[in-house]
């Protein structure tokens, strides 16, 4: 305490004076009440928190020291315009306390949500990979940038031999003017779906594919690529030829046992007519022996043509007990 100009030190003597002089003014210290305290106490913690809560670290603890610093002026203010002795080293406490509690929880659950985000971009990574489609990325200039096992099994080339590439390698000669175009509509904000064209292969060779082209977007909306998620459609389309091959036997099918249900009815004619010229014994015996020939081979038409509608119209089967012995 330095309180006069005349001493570097503060003499009893001076402490005595300073006793009466208080006593003869009425000037005595006063102390704010617990009623008014507490509330004090948890004023100064809400703001500490809310502080922090609100700002980003380094902003919260500037504001966090400001607001340490104003209650500081403040006490001293009171005490020296009022002579209020307000409590200084517990709320001062509190502020820090509840900045460091508050800045802790934050920084503790900040790094929980970090460990979330590299789980899930390391699952993201691992479903990828796994992925039976070509995925692949490039940046806006069409390089690539990344290259999955899909796109290595239907393409043949290994991820070495393609980063870096532009995407010029994958399309066939007639469809790199459209598959440029697709990139330019892609980068401008367009949605490519399901569109099918020929890429070509590590061996030259060419493929059908179906590819769907989107944009990548970092955190803040901007575009720095694009994807290109494309599917062989070799088996796919092998698989349409057999179905359509199959509708086509089907088809013969159903007009077999409508031509045969049209034969039926003439050939029943012919084997009537001939069993006539069978049992006619006026005729002479090579006749008989030629309308003998004609209905058996009739009979065996008949045959041919119940198996073909038994194959073209199966019956359902008939389920009934059976001795097996």
């Amino acid at each position: 305490l330095r309180p006069t100009p005349f001493s570097a030190t503060y003499p009893m003597i001076g402490i005595q004076a300073t006793m009466i002089d208080n006593i003869l003014n009425g000037e005595y210290i006063r102390r704010l009440p617990t009623a008014v305290m507490i509330p004090l106490w948890l004023l100064c913690g809400g703001l500490a928190g809310g502080l922090a809560f609100a700002f980003r670290p380094l902003v919260s603890l500037a504001l966090t020291v400001l607001a340490g610093g104003g209650y500081l002026a403040g006490t001293l203010a009171a005490f020296s315009l009022g002579r209020w002795q307000v409590e200084l080293v517990g709320p001062l406490l509190t502020i820090v306390l509840v900045y460091l509690g508050v800045t802790t929880v934050q920084y503790i659950e900040a790094r929980r949500q970090k460990m979330r985000y590299l789980e899930r971009m390391k699952y993201l990574g691992h479903l990828v990979e796994s992925s039976n489609d070509a995925i692949v990325s490039f940046d806006p200039r069409g390089t690539v940038v990344s290259w999955n096992q899909g796109a290595c099994e239907i393409y043949g080339f290994r991820e070495s031999e393609v980063l870096g590439r532009e995407w010029s390698f994958l399309a066939a000669p007639e469809e790199r003017e459209s598959l440029e175009a697709l990139f330019r509509r892609t980068l401008e904000g367009d949605e490519v779906e399901n569109q099918e064209m020929a890429f070509m292969q590590s061996d030259g060779s060419r493929i059908p594919v179906e590819a769907s082209f989107s944009q990548i977007r970092d955190s803040q909306g901007k575009v720095v690529g694009l994807s290109l998620i494309s599917q062989n459609l070799s088996e796919k389309k092998k698989m349409i030829e057999m179905l359509v091959h199959s509708e086509k036997l089907t088809e013969v099918g159903r007009m077999g046992s409508g031509i045969v249900h049209e034969i039926k009815n003439p050939l029943t004619s012919i084997m009537m007519m001939s069993s006539v010229l069978i049992s006619d014994r006026s005729l002479p015996p090579k006749a008989v022996k030629y309308a003998d020939i004609i209905e058996k081979e009739s009979q065996r038409i008949l045959r041919l043509s119940k198996n073909i509608l038994t194959f073209a119209r199966p019956k359902k089967s008939e389920i009934a007990n059976a001795d097996l012995n």
